[in-house]
């Protein structure tokens, strides 16, 4: 269990200094929603990998879904921690990241395919309050923001106080929104090396 916690950490670390603060590329499928999707090797048979993909979900705390020994599918339900942000004077926030992993298991290889992401946020303060949207909204309110503010920049008609309000409130969002995107992107590409590093043996 404790080799399992550092090789986490370690996918962590070595994700941080690949990707640098606030940057992170989510594939869009044709739809124009997040999908991660590839293939990696592995030195077993279908029926070791399978084995080990069952494993794998099960002591990460994941719940298997759907599974199909004979044609090598795994269905994966998958939650990840996301951002957690703490403010005395306005609560505690932690956000979790939800999403559908498919395996197609095969000998000496693996196919995966991850979708279906869902962002939960919840506050803890004055009350609790749970929100759930879509992951791939929280990349159109980021888009949304940045438009916004370039539009008021760009806007020399606009009084300089509503300018300045408005561009602070933009500023405000894209720091936020940057933030959950960065932290769910570090986990999910975390969670995507472990799993690599699991099954590939």
């Amino acid at each position: 269990m404790r080799t399992r916690i550092l090789l986490f950490c370690f996918a962590l670390l070595s994700m941080s200094s690949v990707v640098n603060a606030q940057e992170f590329d989510y594939p869009l499928n044709a739809a124009g929603d997040i999908e991660f999707l590839g293939e990696f090797e592995s030195q077993s048979d279908i029926a070791k990998i399978f084995a080990n993909a069952r494993v794998w979900a099960i002591s990460n705390n994941h719940i298997i879904a759907s599974e199909k020994p004979e044609t090598g599918e795994l269905i994966i339900s998958c939650n990840v921690r996301g951002r957690s942000a703490y403010n005395p004077f306005a609560g505690m926030f932690q956000e979790t990241i939800q999403f559908v992993l498919t395996l197609n298991c095969s000998d000496n290889k693996v196919s995966y395919v991850m979708s279906n992401f869902k962002l939960t946020e919840v506050y803890t303060g004055y009350g609790t309050k749970t929100t759930v949207i879509a992951l791939v909204e929280k990349l159109k309110i980021l888009d949304k923001a940045k438009q916004d503010k370039k539009d008021a920049e760009a806007n020399l008609e606009m009084k300089r106080k509503q300018q300045k309000d408005i561009i602070d409130d933009c500023e405000d969002t894209i720091a936020a929104a940057s933030d959950s995107l960065f932290e769910a992107y570090k986990s999910i590409t975390a969670l995507l090396e472990l799993l690599k590093n699991d099954l590939s043996k």
